[in-house]
């Protein structure tokens, strides 16, 4: 029989990410440079926080949509810049 913290461990362990948070690692795949932003952004706290309390899924999550919203840059650069091309 788990006890009330096995319970909340195991709850933490496997709790997925909030719509919000899945769009804010997906449209911010990247964090800032330290050296020109001296606070860390929202992406890297919840990184830690995730680690800090054993947020495993949320964890594994947050990196596919970082991961994603990276391809998603790419694939939208690369459309601008073929459309200057054609017009220019």
């Amino acid at each position: 029989v788990l006890d009330s913290k096995e319970k909340n461990k195991e709850k933490r362990k496997n709790e997925p990410l909030k719509f919000d948070e899945w769009l804010a690692f997906f449209f911010v795949p990247l964090n800032p440079s330290p050296r020109i932003f001296r606070v860390k952004d929202f992406n890297s706290n919840e990184i830690d926080r995730f680690k800090k309390f054993g947020f495993e899924k949320k964890l594994r999550q947050s990196k596919i949509a970082r991961v994603l919203g990276f391809i998603f840059y790419i694939i939208v650069f690369k459309f601008v810049l073929d459309f200057v091309r054609s017009n220019y």
